[in-house]
Formats: C-alpha cells, structure tokens, sequence
C-alpha cells in the first residue's frame, strides 16, 4: 500500500514542480537555521569543560566602590595593576590571567602580506587549567613566565598557514607593529537572525503545507466519491509530504554543514556534531509530518458532494 502512496505523491510532484521546490527549500533552510542556531548558541553559552568548573574560580575586586558598576555589584575584569598582584602572590596552586590580543603575523615569504590573527595573553598554568589539548609539543614552561619569554601556542589552522601543518615545535613566528580590532559580536547577532530566521521557517511550512493541501479539495472529492477512505486520504498526503520533508532536511543538512565550516573558519566555533545533525532530521522530519497533520485531516472530512460540487 505504501508503494501505491509513494507513486500518487510523485505524480502529484510531478504537476506543480514549482510549488514543490518552494516546499523543499523552505524545510532546508528551516534545517540549517535551526542546527546553526544551535552551534552559534553552545559557542557563546555552553560549558566547554563541566568535570572542572566547579574547580575553577574567577575573582573579582571592587576597586571602584558601590556607587559605580552594576548596581553595586563589582566589575567582571580587574585592572592589570590587582591582576598581577594576584598572580605574585601565588594563593591557589594554579592561577592565571587571560585578556585578548590582536596580532599582525609577518609571513616568511617576501611575497606574502601580514595578515591579523586574534589570540589571548596568558600563563602556562591556563593549559593545565583548562585541559588544552596539543597537537605537537606542551605548554612553555613556568619559567618562561617569570622571565617573560616571547613564547606562543598556535591553532592547527595557522599552524597550516605557516608550516604546512607540520610539527611547528621551535620555530619562530615575526609579528608586526600594527595590532586590529576584530568584532566578535558578529557571532551573538547570527545567533539572533538564525532564531528568527527559525521562527518564520516554521510558521512558512505550516503555511505551505495548508495551501498546498488546500488546492488539492477537488481531487480529495474525487477519490473519497470513487471510494478512499478518509485513512486513505491522510496516509496519502502523509506520504507525499514525508518525500519533500526528506528532499528538505538533506538540503538543509548540506547547508548547515556549510555554514558550520564558515563559523568554524571566521569565529573558532565547535564543529556540528553527527549526533546533534540526525537529531534535527528526525526532529523536522516529525515537524513536517505535524504541519500536514490537521490540513489533511480537515480536508479528509469534507463530504465527497461538497468537495466536488464544481467539478
């Protein structure tokens, strides 16, 4: 019986390709808003490390009293001057300071143009920490901070702009006198886009879908007078829509993959996970099946008399 489902749908396609397309790329784009919505917000929110946060604390100092700050509460970054004192004193057994960094990096090649990297400032105990993982060498050794050593530890992805991706271990990197500022917020304003972009989606395929059921009353009319059953009529519609759901969430898995990839490039988020990609399938799989649900249910009821009144 399904074959039988699955011949109708695509015959049904076939007529209206236009209306068909329009359905398949709304649900890919309602795929790829909702999984980049996802890594856009455990980017900017998530806990990158939960079996140590409750071993890591971040002090904070008022240094400027209770008449300024967040209702009296005090600032979340301390001045360099209270950082360092901190840091001299050596009152946990593992402490360091971070703050960003722009760097202009002067390729090897006479040929080749500076370009900006961003990075943070920090202590070799920032490694042990926070469980950095290396893909060639260690963090410097603690000596290096007290004498200010010029030492660094690069990303794979300049890394491979450099050296080729090879062990970079020992090797020096020029940096220039021009530092620039990098906008970071660009990360929270997608995450913002992509939710609404979500929410217009899916208000899009329940919409589609209702119009698309809608204009089929007459050949619903046909079918019940020749016979179907109102089950018959709802597996049908059941059936076609779950084909341009699937047609959907593989465009809009592509997509997401896509847009992972530049994130990951321009922002250093985390790449999608295979198991959060096929939770978002079956997801709008069954979000697809819903939005048709009521449609074809209410189109199914209407008598055969009616539905063919001017045919």
């Amino acid at each position: 019986m399904f074959s039988y489902y699955l011949e109708l749908a695509l015959r049904s396609l076939k007529r209206s390709p236009g209306l068909t397309a329009l359905m398949v790329l709304t649900m890919g784009f309602g795929v790829a808003a909702s999984m980049t919505t996802y890594a856009v917000f455990r980017a900017v929110s998530g806990n990158p490390i939960p079996d140590k946060s409750s071993q890591l604390f971040k002090p904070q100092i008022d240094n400027w009293g209770p008449a300024s700050g967040d209702k009296g509460a005090p600032p979340n970054a301390m001045d360099y001057t209270d950082a360092m004192a901190l840091i001299r004193d050596r009152a946990a057994p593992l402490q360091t300071v971070l703050y960003p960094v722009n760097l202009s990096i002067v390729p090897g090649q006479a040929s080749s143009q500076p370009f900006l990297v961003s990075g943070y400032a920090t202590y070799s105990d920032f490694f042990r920490m926070f469980d950095v993982p290396f893909q060639y060498g260690s963090a410097w050794p603690d000596s290096d901070d007290a004498r200010r050593g010029a030492s660094i530890v690069i990303g794979s992805e300049l890394n491979q702009r450099l050296f080729g991706g090879g062990n970079s271990v020992g090797q020096s990197i020029a940096i220039g006198a021009n530092a620039y500022a990098r906008d970071r917020g660009m990360a929270i304003l997608m995450g913002v886009i992509s939710t609404v972009l979500l929410a217009v989606t899916a208000a899009g395929i329940v919409g589609l879908t209702s119009f698309w059921v809608g204009q089929r009353r007459k050949q619903i009319g046909v079918r019940r007078a020749l016979g179907a059953t109102r089950r018959d009529i709802l597996s049908y519609f059941l059936t076609e829509n779950l084909m341009i759901a699937i047609a959907g969430v593989v465009l809009g898995a592509i997509l997401a993959l896509a847009m992972n990839q530049w994130l990951m490039h321009a922002f250093e988020m985390q790449r999608l996970s295979w198991s959060w990609i096929a939770s978002g399938v079956i997801v709008l799989l069954a979000l697809g099946q819903a939005a048709v649900l009521a449609p074809a249910l209410r189109a199914a009821r209407v008598p055969p008399v009616v539905a063919t009144r001017s045919v």
